[in-house]
């Protein structure tokens, strides 16, 4: 959206640490990004905070301000995941996410899965704790909604509903096995 408020989170999986940003600087973001990469997994945290948590939080979901959609995180089975009952391959994870009413505005491939996201005409900016509130249960709702449709399946979705959540950013390397752009 234009002119985003708060801070956006960078997370290292190796080192733990988070890199705060400004959200409105996406060029500083992006650069940010592209040079953490070089060491190890980035991550970007979904929902934007009021403030910068310091270095050691990736950020509580009490903290975020605003959501740019909602989003589904889809492992596939293989090597990088120890779940026996996931979508066999990239291509029963796509058909899944397409056979759903409303197609996702981006499909992120993780490396091992897929994130699929649905996003709003505009930034969701939280003027109280009540649309705060909202915002929490739809994201819930929808992942319950995707979760009981992977059940028709025989599969699982992992849950990831809290909106501190971390994923994965494209451009960067998911470094679980062999290292694998994530696009």
């Amino acid at each position: 959206g234009t002119e985003p408020p708060g801070y956006m989170a960078l997370w290292m999986r190796q080192t733990k640490q988070t890199t705060w940003l400004q959200a409105a600087d996406l060029v500083q973001i992006a650069d940010t990004a592209v040079k953490l990469a070089e060491a190890g997994d980035v991550y970007f945290g979904i929902g934007l905070h009021g403030e910068a948590r310091g270095k050691s939080s990736r950020g509580t979901a009490n903290g975020v301000i605003a959501l740019p959609g909602v989003w589904l995180d889809v492992d596939v089975a293989g090597e990088a995941h120890k779940a026996s009952d996931l979508p066999p391959d990239i291509e029963a994870a796509r058909s899944y996410l397409t056979d759903f009413p409303l197609r996702p505005t981006v499909v992120v491939h993780s490396g091992h899965g897929l994130q699929a996201w649905w996003l709003f005409g505009e930034l969701w900016r939280f003027d109280d704790k009540s649309e705060h509130d909202r915002a929490a249960d739809l994201v819930r709702r929808f992942q319950e909604t995707m979760q009981a449709k992977a059940w028709v399946y025989g599969w699982s979705i992992d849950s990831t509903p809290d909106l501190a959540r971390v994923l994965r950013l494209p451009g960067t390397w998911n470094r679980k096995l062999e290292p694998v752009r994530v696009q």
